[in-house]
């Protein structure tokens, strides 16, 4: 494994703009994660994330934000969340 590879595998902080997610499931150690303005429709294009140690999430101005089920949903699909967008895990 390359140093690049391994830097990649620590990173916790990421403001990411994209189309895909794929890729984000390999970044193991990544607590925040901003996906704001992107193109997330449903819970399943984040199914890559949920075996990630998120603590952090920002979906705001995504497809997804029109569901007024999306905060349950996503705390239900990523256990170790405890904040998303302006919700916070009590």
């Amino acid at each position: 494994m390359s140093d690049t590879e391994t830097n990649q595998h620590l990173l916790t902080v990421l403001w990411f703009s994209s189309y895909s997610l794929d890729g984000l499931q390999t970044l193991w150690k990544l607590e925040y994660l901003n996906l704001s303005g992107n193109k997330v429709l449903t819970i399943d294009n984040l199914r890559p994330l949920c075996k990630l140690p998120l603590i952090e999430l920002k979906l705001r101005a995504n497809p997804i934000c029109l569901s007024i089920a999306y905060p349950y949903e996503i705390f239900l699909a990523i256990p170790t969340l405890q904040h998303l967008d302006e919700w916070l895990v009590d």
